[in-house]
């Protein structure tokens, strides 16, 4: 029986070590692990800007993605728009994705929004169908009342919109010292696609 308790334990933390972000290969900035043709970068100001674009005759679409996330939050439903015949564009936010994540910089919503804005200007993209998730729908909120030529239309999906006066617990722990080792230690991939499995 202990030896059985033994194999068990060792095939646990086999998998937790096999698994955790400790032995994923560090990819530098500006390079994408899986490129495909809809992945593209661009520099805005000081920061090098990830973005999808999944070309159409019809109508922009702007997808912006949450908290924590990325473009990849809408891989399965930029192709179906395209197919109906948008012009769909994905950005990953400064700080998220494969987009600069450069340190001491401000990651509040209203700097978020207005770098967003920035990216728009520089893409020539104006009266979208703008689609926000989270924190993107609350992005999408402060973008109709700051630059409402930006926006016909809105979509807002779970969209964090009310006030809070104590930022969550997870963008406090973010904040703490060696948070970056910690995350690798316990958040590989087998996190990522467990949560996105159970979502």
């Amino acid at each position: 029986m202990r030896n059985i308790l033994r194999f068990v334990l060792l095939g646990t933390l086999c998998l937790v070590l096999g698994g955790c972000g400790l032995f994923i290969k560090h990819i530098p900035q500006g390079q994408i692990m899986y490129p495909t043709p809809m992945d593209h970068f661009i520099k805005v100001g000081d920061v090098n800007f990830h973005y999808r674009e999944y070309p159409g005759k019809g109508e922009d679409v702007f997808l912006l993605h949450g908290f924590a996330s990325s473009t990849y939050t809408w891989e399965g439903v930029a192709p179906c728009l395209q197919k109906r015949g948008y012009h769909v564009w994905a950005l990953d936010m400064k700080g998220f994705g494969w987009s600069d994540k450069p340190e001491g910089a401000k990651y509040d919503p209203i700097t978020l929004m207005e770098e967003v804005n920035q990216w728009m200007d520089v893409m020539g993209i104006e009266d979208v169908t703008f689609v926000g998730n989270s924190l993107g729908g609350a992005i999408a909120v402060v973008m109709a009342i700051e630059h409402p030529e930006r926006i016909g239309r809105m979509i807002l999906i779970d969209a964090a919109s009310y006030n809070q006066t104590e930022r969550p617990l997870i963008v406090r722990m973010a904040g703490l010292p060696f948070s970056r080792g910690f995350a690798k230690l316990f958040f590989g991939r087998w996190a990522r696609y467990s949560i996105i499995l159970t979502a």
